[in-house]
């Protein structure tokens, strides 16, 4: 029997008209998607499953840049799409998701692509430009937070 993430890429690929894409021996796979890195990668911890990492670009310093991503991770999260992080010795900024291994299909693989990258391009879009500027920032400056409370 097909390994199932396996299957998984190569179905989804072939859809993509992408042909011979397979993990390699370090159990990765890495594409260009309209000028962004893609990579999906085979995980075993804590789950054995599919991680799906898109990179969104430079990250930009200070607080505010940091309320950016911190925003745009849990709008992610929240939707059920993916998480954002920072790679430290990069400093770039890379959405995740996970798919497990159990039930993946190239239907769930492509969906879940499709739904990052859609997801993905607005940010990719901001942080090229710098525009990590939340339209809420003003006002949330000038209130302080209520006792115990963490405002993000």
């Amino acid at each position: 029997m097909a390994d199932p993430i396996d299957a998984a890429i190569q179905e989804t690929m072939r859809k993509l008209g992408i042909e011979d894409a397979a993990l390699d021996e370090d159990g990765a796979l890495t594409l260009d998607v309209e000028g962004a890195p893609l990579l999906l990668r085979r995980g075993g911890e804590p789950v054995e499953g599919l991680w799906i990492h898109i990179g969104l670009g430079d990250a930009p310093e200070g607080s505010v840049a940091a309320r950016f991503l911190m925003r745009a991770a849990f709008e992610g999260w929240s939707q059920g799409r993916m998480t954002v992080g920072l790679d430290r010795r990069s400093g770039q900024a890379w959405a995740g998701s996970m798919l497990p291994a159990v039930g993946i299909t190239a239907d769930l693989l492509e969906s879940a692509l499709v739904s990052m990258i859609d997801a993905c391009d607005p940010l990719r879009e901001r942080l090229a430009a710098g525009e990590v500027h939340l339209a809420d920032d003003d006002a949330a400056a000038s209130q302080a937070p209520a006792a115990g409370a963490m405002r993000v």
